[in-house]
């Protein structure tokens, strides 16, 4: 991090991350960051005065908490082997850093480089269906076959099975975690992080020592699909948590897909009234989705990726020949 960023850097453990935007806007008048006491101090009541969702009282007390808290994550960062990125850094994700919510801070635990890849995001119900297993494991292989990198959330169920193809290939995939790297949850997923690491990385916008609570999983969710091309679900209901990722996903105008094997005269019998295909089906028929149910569907839906990074320079699409389903 550069000069700037360290001191926005301790600015951000005493502000959320609405006031660090503003931090970060304030500081662009800056030729270099305050580098004294009072400097420091003038610029956080300078702050103040720009957004009212900063309501801590400006002292020097609350400097040296600061500094202290800064300390402490950086220690632990360390520790767990975290690379913190800014949203300067020309590592931190394209596609991510174009979003007007972007974290201004990002924490990568594994190979930082997988985060310049092509992604597509891999989500689903974590009561996951015996067909939504082997069938969303194949789709996922297919992703992987033409070269995109798995992004998906640790979660059990269908984010499980996502990662666990790109670790049993050897490709790469990306973990979004809701809390900070140091601890890992679900806790039976840890196995899996430690592979996912080996080849790819975790990646959160919370500093070590912050527990993952009930928010931090729908802030994730846009994580997710701000790194990728698309997000495919390979099944939900038509309520959750997936429905959250489907809504970013909308909003930051990504290509979106559904498995949809289900309907296919194969397995409609048992499959097509599966409460946790229904919520596939409601966004296939409303026109939000494209259906993935063989491979020339999902080999377009690939194709269709390009639109979105098309700003993108020296981008390039491979195409393998696999069969799916």
């Amino acid at each position: 991090m550069n000069a700037k960023d360290q001191f926005l850097f301790v600015v951000s453990q005493v502000v959320g991350a609405v006031t660090l935007k503003h931090a970060a806007d304030l500081l662009t008048d800056y030729s270099s960051p305050p580098d004294t006491l009072s400097e420091q101090l003038a610029f956080l009541r300078a702050l103040k005065k720009r957004t009212p969702h900063f309501k801590k009282e400006v002292s020097a007390e609350l400097w040296d908490e600061a500094l202290l808290k800064t300390d402490k994550v950086l220690n632990a960062a360390a520790k767990h082997n975290i690379t913190t990125l800014s949203i300067q850094d020309s590592r931190y994700p394209t596609l991510l850093r174009r979003l007007p919510d972007a974290p201004y801070f990002l924490d990568v635990k594994g190979d930082v480089n997988c985060l310049t890849n092509r992604c597509v995001a891999v989500v689903g119900t974590r009561e996951i269906t015996e067909h939504g297993r082997l069938s969303g494991k194949r789709l996922t292989e297919v992703f992987i076959d033409h070269k995109l990198t798995i992004v998906s959330g640790l979660a059990v169920g269908c984010d499980t099975v996502a990662h666990q193809a790109a670790v049993d290939a050897g490709s790469p995939t990306i973990a979004a975690m809701a809390g900070g790297l140091d601890n890992i949850y679900p806790k039976e997923n840890r196995k899996l992080a430690e592979q996912i690491e080996a080849r790819g990385c975790l990646i959160s916008e919370y500093r070590c020592g912050v527990r993952p609570m009930a928010q931090m999983f729908v802030q994730r969710d846009r994580l997710q699909s701000g790194l990728s091309l698309g997000v495919v679900v390979i099944e939900t209901g038509v309520t959750g948590g997936t429905m959250h990722t489907v809504g970013f996903a909308r909003k930051q105008q990504r290509r979106l897909g559904c498995l949809y094997t289900h309907a296919q005269p194969k397995y409609a019998a048992q499959w097509a009234n599966a409460e946790k295909f229904q919520g596939n089906a409601s966004l296939v028929s409303e026109g939000k989705a494209e259906p993935l149910y063989d491979l020339p569907s999902i080999t377009t839906f690939i194709d269709s990726l390009a639109s979105v990074e098309a700003a993108i320079p020296g981008s390039n699409q491979s195409r393998g020949q696999l069969n799916l389903l």
